[in-house]
């Protein structure tokens, strides 16, 4: 796989952290500087992010590929672990439950992405409002990248998002954004069934999503909540698609209650 970036702090149950899209590991920094006496907690920089070596296959990525990740490292192999994960990393997070079966402890997921299951739903409309995203990252990613970073940022973060950021926040976020060239095939393609993630995923799943988050997550929870049932929904009222970052005095007192 190449080198993974990662850090470690505190003590306890092992946790691994994984983050979102357009993101990096320090997105958990307050998650752990606040609980690491409680915790020891993991922080990993997915492909392409950090000093994690940069996806340069020919064929698409896929989640397994991101799950070798975890796969390497010495600090959680034979051992019971959670883990935490955002958007695309919580997307990760469940194929990485699903590798790791009974080692895993507790699953929390923050507005997952695998969009590839509201097609399962005929839920095709809300399926081609994230393939219309997934189109504008590949197509612009050699021209006209900067208009595909504001699609990407106002879709996420909000319509006036991307005005009221600096010229140079502008740059850093497309910078960042880049690995997401990527992420787009493995959850459009992934092929696990619903059923299947069912089996397969710990009972002590939790998934977390916003009340004003964006349709395609809100279609995806809904399809948990049918399918999942026995899983724990919780729901906060504002923060969006970003609330772990936005709102995080929210957000980590939940993920604390539910690695308990």
């Amino acid at each position: 796989m190449g080198h993974v970036d990662y850090t470690e702090s505190g003590n306890g149950h092992k946790v691994v952290l994984l983050h979102s899209s357009a993101s990096n590991m320090r997105q958990w920094q307050k998650l752990v500087d606040t609980f690491s006496d409680q915790f020891h907690f993991i922080m990993i920089n997915l492909i392409g992010y950090g000093n994690t070596t940069p996806w340069s296959k020919t064929q698409p990525q896929r989640l397994e590929d991101q799950v070798q990740l975890l796969k390497g490292l010495p600090i959680i192999k034979n051992d019971h672990f959670s883990i935490v994960g955002h958007s695309f990393g919580a997307s990760v997070a469940m194929k990485a439950a699903q590798y790791f079966g009974e080692q895993i402890k507790n699953l929390i997921l923050i507005e997952p992405n695998p969009f590839y299951l509201l097609k399962y739903e005929d839920k095709q409309e809300v399926y081609n409002e994230a393939f219309l995203l997934s189109q504008k990252i590949k197509m612009h990613y050699h021209k006209d990248w900067m208009e595909a970073v504001r699609y990407f940022a106002e879709y996420w973060r909000g319509k006036d998002s991307w005005t009221k950021l600096s010229l140079n926040q502008k740059e850093k976020f497309a910078k960042i954004l880049k690995p997401n060239y990527h992420e787009w095939d493995p959850v459009l393609n992934e092929k696990t069934s619903i059923s299947e993630w069912r089996v397969s995923l710990p009972k002590q799943t939790c998934l977390i999503t916003a009340r004003d988050t964006v349709r395609t997550i809100k279609e995806l929870a809904e399809f948990f909540k049918k399918y999942c049932p026995n899983w724990n929904f919780e729901t906060i009222e504002h923060g969006g698609h970003m609330a772990p970052v936005t709102n995080f005095e929210i957000v980590n007192p939940i993920i604390i209650k539910n690695l308990m």
